[in-house]
């Protein structure tokens, strides 16, 4: 079958337009898909990020000993002198695992952990268990520690 020449170039048009358009519309669904994930990812960042806490632990023993701390509060921090402790403190009135400061839905508390010495906060002794505030002071040892709690970013 003989198609003059005007007829195969439009033809020929037609295709390479049909190509084109299926090319660009597997290229748009593949940015659109990685766009829509980096959104997700990103909105899934910014979730977690409003769950966890940080506390900001700044500590004053006597003498010119001062030391700063910023730790994300995500279930408990442990504090004391040990090893395990994740705030560790070289206080010799420290026990090696003095007390821990706890996150329990959406309350910072501290909690003694049976220490010789005992947990105190802003003066009075720590039984079990007290809730934390922003700017309260620990007194863990011979160790004074500034809580500051919030959302540091």
């Amino acid at each position: 079958m003989y198609i003059p020449n005007n007829k195969m170039n439009f033809i020929y048009i037609l295709i390479l337009v049909g190509v084109v358009f299926v090319l660009f519309e597997v290229l748009f669904e593949i940015l659109f898909e990685q766009l829509i994930g980096y959104y997700k990812e990103r909105y899934k960042l910014n979730v977690l990020r409003k769950k966890t806490r940080r506390i900001k632990i700044s500590t004053k023993a006597t003498g010119d000993y001062r030391k700063e701390f910023s730790k994300i509060l995500k279930n408990e921090i442990l504090i004391g002198r040990g090893n395990i402790a994740q705030v560790r403190i070289n206080d010799v009135y420290m026990s090696s695992a003095h007390c821990k400061v706890i996150l329990e839905n959406n309350t910072v508390y501290v909690e003694d952990l049976k220490s010789t010495r005992g947990t105190y906060l802003n003066g009075k002794k720590v039984n079990e268990h007290a809730v934390l505030r922003n700017e309260d002071v620990l007194v863990v040892g011979s160790t004074e520690i500034k809580i500051n709690i919030g959302d540091f970013y």
